[in-house]
């Protein structure tokens, strides 16, 4: 896929101040699966509030396209309640896909 598009990826993990740093481990799984379809991958780890850390990280870093991983079943509940995607999907100028992803088990 790389060598077709030159495309790299960015992934990127807020976690709240305060809380226990889990997004780490998770992002090092994707990280493997990306670089296995030949990706050029860079990992990023935030603290802080989640929406501002997001949105900072995605004028600042100039992406072309932000994947957000949401937990929430439907894109109607994640707008209803206020959540994370639905926050910065109203805040932010530039394509996003979301993806429905489980909790690591």
């Amino acid at each position: 896929m790389r060598c077709s598009t030159g495309a790299s990826v960015t992934l990127f993990h807020v976690t709240p101040e305060g809380e226990e740093n889990g997004g780490a481990f998770y992002l090092q799984g994707v990280l493997r699966v990306l670089e296995s379809l030949g990706l050029r991958v860079e990992t990023k780890v935030g603290e802080g509030e989640i929406v501002s850390s997001i949105l900072k990280e995605a004028y600042e870093g100039s992406y072309d396209l932000l994947v957000l991983g949401t937990r929430i079943g439907n894109l109607r509940e994640a707008f209803l309640t206020n959540s994370v995607t639905s926050q910065v999907l109203s805040q932010v100028d530039r394509p996003v896909l979301i993806l429905h992803i489980r909790p690591p088990s």
